[in-house]
């Protein structure tokens, strides 16, 4: 239903902008819904992306920067996003291994993370409109489990690509992720996202078992993440211990 909702969200914005003189471009409507987004601390980042469509917030976004662009005040600049990606069909991406944010779900020993592993990424960003002359630009991590480090401010020139050092050290195994936003404060907008996530799996070596335990509510899901060996032609999963009744599978 995702689709849908975000659609007749988006209708109505239009319809109420419409009404009210306001001359909307897809790029500012986009602006105004990834802006405001409410961000739910409880579900992980690589779940929600930017957050929860607030059709409110959207439209005091727009009723604003229609005053401001109706002033010549100006509404943000174009901020391009380009990271590092690992997975076993990365090397198939228009730009082979780059992606537009950080994603390694390699195994452990072909380019992935061991858990504990600290690994430094180089996240390139690049400012293609707006002045000449450096900007600032916070950022801020958003659904951080602690573990992605990155600066808090970065300089951005037109045209110049500026790499941000972002660094991960998954501490548990499974799939860790945060947003990064990359804001001007002196902007209504927050000028983009870049999603962060890394994949930390357990060793699992012939012979060996591993297990875990806990719980899942209803429609929930739980993850968890095993690196087996190359060449590996079996492996055995159990799950006992339900509840009568239980739907968990």
């Amino acid at each position: 239903m995702a689709a849908p909702q975000a659609t007749g969200a988006a209708a109505l914005l239009l319809s109420a902008a419409e009404q009210n003189g306001i001359d909307v471009t897809p790029a500012e409507l986009r602006r105004a819904v990834y802006s405001t987004a409410d961000y739910n601390d409880t579900v992980e980042a690589i779940a929600q992306g930017r957050g929860q469509f607030d059709v409110p917030a959207a439209w005091k976004y727009l009723t604003k920067a229609g005053n401001e662009i109706a002033k010549g005040v100006a509404r943000g600049d174009d901020v391009t996003v380009s990271a590092p990606v690992c997975t076993v069909l990365s090397g198939q991406l228009a730009t082979p291994n780059t992606g537009r944010g950080l994603f390694n779900s390699c195994a452990p020993g072909s380019g992935g993370q061991k858990i504990g592993e600290s690994r430094t990424y180089d996240v390139t960003l690049t400012r293609t409109s707006g002045r000449d002359d450096a900007r600032p630009y916070k950022l801020v991590l958003k659904g951080n489990d602690g573990t992605f480090t990155a600066p808090e401010f970065v300089a951005l020139e037109k045209n110049v690509p500026t790499v941000v050092q972002v660094t991960a050290n998954p501490v548990t195994q499974g799939t860790h992720s945060a947003v990064l936003t990359i804001d001007d404060p002196s902007t209504l907008a927050v000028e983009q996202s870049a999603y962060l996530a890394v994949e930390a799996a357990a060793p699992l070596t012939p012979g060996t078992t591993w297990s875990a335990e806990g719980n899942v509510s209803r429609n929930e899901t739980v993850r968890y993440t095993v690196a087996v060996p190359a060449g590996t032609k079996s492996l055995t999963v159990n799950l006992s211990g339900l509840a009568d009744g239980s739907q968990t599978r």
